[in-house]
């Protein structure tokens, strides 16, 4: 088996490692490579922004109100990690789970996330003690009453979570309120300009 195959969109020949791998491509592989791939799905995301996104939360809804259906009348849960018969409020709301609600109970799950976040939390701090010191003085901030936190400046949501935003990190206190879903959105917006500068 050959060890090389060529791109359809850029033409250049490349290892087979440069493709993701699709069951029904040549050589079990996808007929552009990575490279390719990243930058049409990133411009199809920016002509086409809630093409994918309307659906997804379609199937979402539909989903959802299946799963409260036939959570009525249901009053607990069986843990699928400690195997124990537990009262709904015990396990998180998960729009795909099984009865909208997570099959490992609160516990469980944040016994085994534990570690998992403590290395994360870890590497962060030594990897941006800048944004660290940021956050801490924003928290405090607040906790103080120096801060308050405003709507959302792109939706003006109130009643969910609003994040501190910083455009400069020297100046922690300089924040730009935005709710959850807006402040992932900036930062992937931030993430794709700096990609297509690099290309």
């Amino acid at each position: 088996m050959t060890d090389t195959k060529t791109c359809t969109i850029c033409e250049e020949s490349k290892t087979l490692d440069e493709f993701y791998k699709q069951r029904a491509g040549r050589f079990g592989r996808m007929a552009r490579c990575k490279d390719c791939h990243r930058r049409n799905t990133r411009r199809h995301n920016r002509t086409k922004p809630n093409r994918n996104k309307d659906a997804k939360e379609r199937w979402r809804q539909q989903g959802l109100a299946a799963a409260l259906k036939a959570r009525e009348g249901v009053t607990g849960i069986t843990c699928t990690v400690c195997d124990e018969f537990k009262p709904m409020d015990a396990f998180a709301d998960h729009d795909g789970g099984k009865f909208a609600k997570r099959q490992q109970c609160r516990q469980c799950r944040n016994e085994r996330m534990r570690p998992t976040r403590t290395k994360y939390f870890e590497q962060y701090r030594e990897q941006s003690p800048e944004k660290v010191a940021a956050h801490r003085i924003v928290a405090a901030a607040i906790a103080s009453g120096e801060l308050t936190v405003e709507p959302c400046e792109v939706c003006g949501a109130t009643d969910t979570m609003i994040d501190a935003h910083h455009d400069d990190y020297s100046k922690p206190l300089e924040v730009r309120w935005l709710c959850r879903e807006h402040h992932m959105e900036h930062h992937r917006s931030i993430r794709d300009a700096s990609q297509e500068d690099s290309n």
